[in-house]
């Protein structure tokens, strides 16, 4: 079996263990599979292997439940700074060598880990809602377009707000579906997707949607509790060798 054959399977399982985590939790796939796909293959390819699987495991998500035009027009404003950040870190992409993308990658996998580790508590009230979204849209805008990571700030402000179940699944799902095609259209705009990584990016789709089905099996099976511990311990693992890719290079 040659090296580009194994690369081709490394990448195939980080999808289908990105979407494992997805159809389970209901968000995780990009900051579970880009820091695994970024350990065979250079980051900027990574990102636009992520373009299609990042509309496609959010598009269920964010209109299920007829949620989509109450989410879209409560955080409206919100959306506004997301576009903006979304455009800012696809840019900051071009400009950084590859060991200035292995180490922000890395520092913001293991961030996330520890933030949901230690992070106590809070909540947003009604008055502070705006304020807050317009930050939490710069911030996440700025992770997705950097690295795909949009995720973290947007689950850490949506459950500030104290929103019901179903409230908070729709409102992700319309946001990171919004981010996710901003953030295709600037890979598209600044050069990091070809046509040809388009073309493998569709590819990606199938052991994508086979993880997804997988992680509806697993959360009638596993306790949500346990799988959350073992995606933060392999995230974690995961974030300190990018960060040591980083550091020597």
């Amino acid at each position: 079996m040659d090296e580009m054959t194994l690369i081709a399977g490394a990448v195939a399982l980080a999808f289908f263990i990105g979407g494992t985590v997805k159809g389970a939790v209901g968000f995780g796939m990009p900051v579970v599979a880009l820091p695994i796909i970024a350990s065979f293959v250079d980051v900027r390819t990574g990102l636009a292997l992520l373009c299609l699987p990042l509309i496609a495991s959010n598009v269920w998500q964010a209109f299920n439940g007829g949620h989509f035009v109450q989410v879209a027009w409560r955080f409206r404003w919100m959306f506004v700074t997301l576009v903006l950040g979304c455009a800012l870190g696809a840019s900051m992409v071009v400009r950084l060598d590859q060991r200035g993308v292995f180490l922000s990658v890395g520092a913001v996998v293991i961030g996330y880990v520890l933030l949901t580790v230690i992070a106590p508590t809070f909540r947003i009230t009604t008055p502070r809602e705006r304020a807050a979204g317009l930050v939490t849209g710069l911030v996440s805008g700025v992770l997705g377009g950097f690295a795909a990571l949009f995720g973290p700030p947007l689950i850490m402000y949506f459950s500030a707000l104290d929103l019901s179940k179903d409230a908070f699944v729709a409102s992700m799902g319309a946001t990171m579906l919004l981010a996710s095609v901003v953030v295709a259209v600037s890979y598209i705009a600044v050069g990091i997707v070809t046509p040809p990584l388009l073309g493998l990016s569709v590819a990606a789709l199938l052991p994508l949607g086979a993880g997804l089905l997988f992680g509806e099996v697993i959360r009638r099976w596993v306790r949500p509790d346990v799988f959350r511990w073992v995606v933060l311990v392999a995230l974690l693992l995961v974030g300190a060798n990018l960060l040591r890719r980083g550091l020597i290079g």
